[in-house]
């Protein structure tokens, strides 16, 4: 075996620098040889993390990489890929079973040299070992794992942690965040000697589920016992007490049981240590079904113990006989109920809230949302959703999870007296801040796993996570490479006719948005979902049943009832306090005027309000709203807060895909891992490309329009998201323009649109026949009256005035045409004429995946031909490309048949060159060349 190089600690020369980077990869591939997994770090940037957070918890020793320590591997080409992106990258050993090491890491900063010295003491010196040197001054000793499960341990003794299964470590040459390097220490590095088997008192010190004094040995009276004694004493009474709890409480549970347990103390002040609070916490995590993982167990205790909220002590006497443990349980749902003291007299309001508050997160059904104490149900789809509580109901609550006592004076003696809760006293206890802090806070729920960025690196959360406030199922998740994401995300929408590339565009960001919304990755606001369509049953209602069933979701829907119960605000209201990710205003007709969901979209806290219920502080943020309409008006505001989406019915005949579960939707369904896993990959390769954004501007939400612009164009594909869309926002906004694009759509569906000029009169009558509004006709109005019809000719002479002004002009609307022009009729007179035309619909062309740099965003650009005489091939609209080689890279062309040689070589020819519609190419020919790159002009 070769030698390691050294480190040479902060003195490092010129050529050092240069040649360190490569230390860290030969380094890497070093370990990998060995058998040990390895993983990119982030390393010390002048004294701050690389991963740029200024309040990063653990600068220089987290990982670079998605998946964090599942990435580390012994695969030579992907190490080198790695540090060839991150050539700076401190280099972590996995350690654990599957690298068959243990690493007892020594911090002197908090008295490790201190503890291994009275370790020592007590149980001998230790075996000459592979040992590094630590960039901060401390020490790693690495041993063989023993074959059985040794846990990650933070403290195993003060400065003392524990490196094992589902651990990892930093190792030389790395550089600390202090400016120091890692170093194995001379004649012990693992090319000198191998790492030594784990002494056999050492072994029982890492297993050991008690604390280091351990349970006293034998009953012994308060007189004989020390003041630590008698602590720990009551501390193991405490958490005999409390009962082990299902999957999806145990985060709560452990975090209220750390808190109580720090709050034992004895009559002199004398409290637990840190590490032995971890133990207490292990012996009771063995009583859930299954036990949290050692190192999610010591992330949740480290919490509570330094962000949760001071607790009333818990005094242990040392005079007397002990005094008996908190009455506090951590489950109340089974035995007998725990007794609770309501306030009056000795007994304080924030005790009495504080123990009712803890009795109810033990439940793991109580949450607090928004300043509201909520309780999880699930409702009629099975999805989990939160229900408000009424302070009516809060004293019935405060039953189901206590026996409830006063304290009360008896000949002269104080004991606890059974009593009930009135509403008053129930609502001022949770109301207090000692209640609430107690509860779990919730903000989001879904029914797949979320994807949050926390130290710098993305994670998934499957379980209930209170630094977030997200409660999220664990459901699996495919591991889909982003070639068959793209694929499986573009055919969603292949069914589906949208009026340009733009729009199919914003709806395949629509597929993307909720991943970013559910885990606050968009660090902005997202917005409205807005389909609409030309006809109904075009699909829009479906389109969003699938965006939704991608995150196993299904969607709340509210009605458009206008003042009183059950109107749309209130719905609204409803449908964000009981959490549902995905709320729609279903079939939207008229004008949307809703200053309630107008403010939700612009504030950054929206007090949603139901009858008989506190008002619930909602985060706008965290919530997809959805509008599916075919003639809805929006004001200026909502215009510009939505993504448009515009969608034409396919025409008679068309066939849609089956699959063998049914229909597209049936098959998103039937396959969530697969569906879901697509979206995880989309997601990991935006934030593993640096989370970059284009310098989109055309939306007032622009972090949205920036960030999906990029995901969209260099991850899918797929044309720019935002052109022309400001022009659809403006239509949608203008009443008159909306009803003008109406009597278009009803020309079109009279058949009148053959490139002939109409006259009002005629206008008139098939806005009639289409059940159109007129302008100036109250509704119902019989037209064969020549006086009602006269006054309908002018209001919609009136109406189309607006809409083009006093000249002859050009309207385009979507994908219509609408001309204006002034004429003479046969007696002289000035006529105003109109011709409706409809631009063809750009084709949806499978533009594949290129291959690109993800600091290169690629932009496409398509423009339907105005000129309704053209052959259909020929209105494709392709201004000009730019030709890529036909082999290569690219992969040449597919489904051509037999010309597919003659087409290859023909690309080949023309690579790099720019061509215009009809020089050598025609349209017929770009569409079967479905790997052509589209430009803007």
């Amino acid at each position: 075996m070769h030698t390691m190089p050294r480190s040479r600690g902060t003195e490092v020369s010129v050529n050092d620098n240069r040649n360190r980077d490569d230390q860290h990869r030969r380094a890497a591939d070093d370990y990998a040889r060995r058998g040990w997994p390895v993983l990119p770090i982030h390393r010390a940037d002048d004294r701050s993390c690389s991963c740029g957070r200024a309040n990063c918890h653990s600068p220089a020793k987290h990982p670079r990489t998605r998946q964090g320590l599942n990435d580390a591997t012994v695969e030579l080409s992907k190490i080198d890929g790695w540090w060839r992106r991150w050539p700076h990258a401190n280099v972590g050993i996995r350690t654990g079973e599957v690298t068959g090491i243990v690493v007892l890491d020594i911090d002197p900063r908090h008295k490790g040299d201190e503890s291994l010295d009275r370790l020592i003491s007590q149980h001998g010196e230790l075996p000459a070992t592979v040992e590094a040197l630590t960039g901060g001054g401390g020490r790693h000793f690495v041993f063989q794992h023993p074959g059985q499960v040794i846990r990650n341990r933070a403290n195993l003794r003060p400065g003392i942690d524990v490196r094992g299964d589902g651990g990892y470590i930093v190792a030389p040459p790395s550089i600390h965040i202090s400016g120091g390097a890692y170093a194995w220490k001379p004649g012990h590095a693992p090319s000198d000697l191998d790492p030594a088997p784990l002494p056999a008192w050492l072994l029982d010190v890492m297993t050991r589920a008690t604390t280091e004094a351990g349970p006293p040995s034998g009953p012994a009276s308060p007189a004989n016992q020390s003041r630590s004694e008698r602590l720990i004493e009551a501390a193991l009474r405490y958490v005999a007490k409390a009962k082990g709890v299902p999957e999806g409480r145990r985060n709560n549970s452990a975090f209220n049981l750390a808190g109580h347990l720090a709050a034992i103390q004895t009559d002199d002040g004398q409290r637990l240590e840190e590490a032995q609070i971890f133990d207490l916490l292990r012996m009771w995590n063995h009583k859930n079904r299954p036990p949290l993982a050692e190192d999610e167990l010591a992330r949740v205790a480290s919490s509570a113990l330094r962000n949760g909220t001071p607790r009333k002590p818990h005094v242990v006497e040392t005079t007397t006989a002990i005094s008996p443990s908190p009455d506090v349980a951590c489950d109340s749902t089974a035995g007998e109920l725990p007794k609770a003291i309501l306030p009056g007299g000795s007994q304080r309001v924030i005790d009495s809230a504080e123990t009712f508050g803890a009795l109810l997160a033990a439940t793991g059904c109580h949450f607090l949302r928004g300043g509201a104490v909520t309780k999880l149900f699930r409702d009629d789809t099975g999805a989990r959703r939160l229900q408000p509580l009424k302070p009516a109901s809060m004293p019935a609550v405060f039953e189901q999870v206590a026996r409830l006592v006063k304290v009360a004076s008896k000949n002269g003696v104080l004991e606890h007296v059974p009593t009930t809760c009135n509403e008053q006293t129930a609502k001022i206890l949770s109301c207090s801040e000692p209640f609430q802090s107690a509860l779990p806070p919730i903000n989001v729920i879904a029914r797949c796993p979320v994807l949050i960025e926390r130290d710098g690196a993305l994670i998934r959360i499957v379980d209930y996570d209170r630094a977030s406030g997200i409660l999220a199922d664990g459901d699996a998740v495919a591991d889909v490479s982003l070639d068959e994401a793209r694929r499986l995300l573009r055919g969603l929408l292949c069914d589906f006719r949208f009026a340009t590339e733009a729009d199919r565009s914003r709806a395949l960001a629509a597929l993307i948005t909720p991943a970013l919304v559910l885990g606050g990755l968009l660090n902005g606001r997202a917005p409205v979902d807005l389909s609409e369509a030309n006809q109904s049953q075009a699909g829009k209602g479906y389109r969003n049943k699938i965006t939704a069933a991608l995150y196993r979701e299904t969607i709340k829907t509210v009605t458009q009832r206008r003042g009183g119960v059950g109107s749309l605000d209130e719905t609204f209201s409803s449908a964000l306090i009981s959490g549902a990710p995905f709320i729609a205003l279903d079939n939207v007709r008229g004008k949307i005027d809703s200053p309630a969901i107008e403010s939700f979209l612009t504030e950054d806290r929206y007090l949603a309000r139901i009858p008989y219920s506190a008002s619930v502080e909602i985060d706008p943020r965290r919530t997809i709203v959805m509008v599916t309409s075919n003639k809805a008006e929006l004001t200026p505001d909502l215009a510009n807060r939505s993504s448009c989406v515009r969608i034409l019915k396919q025409p008679p005949g068309y066939t849609f895909r089956a699959f063998p579960e049914g229909d597209l939707l049936d098959h998103v369904k039937a396959n969530p891992a697969m569906f879901f896993g697509a979206i995880v990959a989309v997601i990991s390769a935006w934030f593993d490309a640096g989370k970059p954004t284009t310098k989109e501007g055309g939306h007032d939400f622009r972090r949205w329009a920036r960030v999906l612009d990029w995901i969209v164009q260099n991850l899918l594909a797929a044309a720019p998201i935002m052109k022309g869309h400001r022009q659809t926002q403006q239509r949608m906004a203008n009443p008159a323009l909306t009803w003008l694009r109406d009597m278009a759509l009803a020309v079109v569906s009279s058949k009148r649109n053959d490139g002939g000029w109409l006259r009002t009169h005629q206008l008139l009558d098939i806005a009639e026949n289409a059940a159109l509004q007129i302008p100036g006709a109250e509704e119902g109005v019989d037209l064969e009256n020549q006086e009602a019809r006269d006054k309908a000719l002018r209001g919609l002479g009136k109406r189309l005035a607006t809409c083009f002004g006093p000249v002859e002009g050009k309207l385009e609307i979507d994908h219509l045409v609408i001309e204006r022009r002034e004429t003479v009729d046969e007696l002289g007179r000035n006529r105003k004429e109109y011709c409706f035309r409809v631009v063809d619909v750009v084709r949806n062309l499978d533009v594949p995946a290129f291959p690109h740099t993800p600091h290169e965003p690629h932009t496409f650009f398509t423009a339907a031909s105005t000129d309704a005489s053209q052959p259909e091939d020929a209105r494709l609209g392709l201004e000009k490309i730019k030709v890529r080689g036909a082999r290569g890279e690219c992969g040449g062309m597919r489904e051509c048949g037999e010309d597919a040689d003659v087409i290859n070589d023909l690309l080949d020819e023309a690579a790099g060159d720019e061509l215009r519609l009809g020089d050598s190419m025609d349209s017929e020919f770009l569409e079967k060349c479905d790997i052509i790159q589209r430009r803007s002009p």
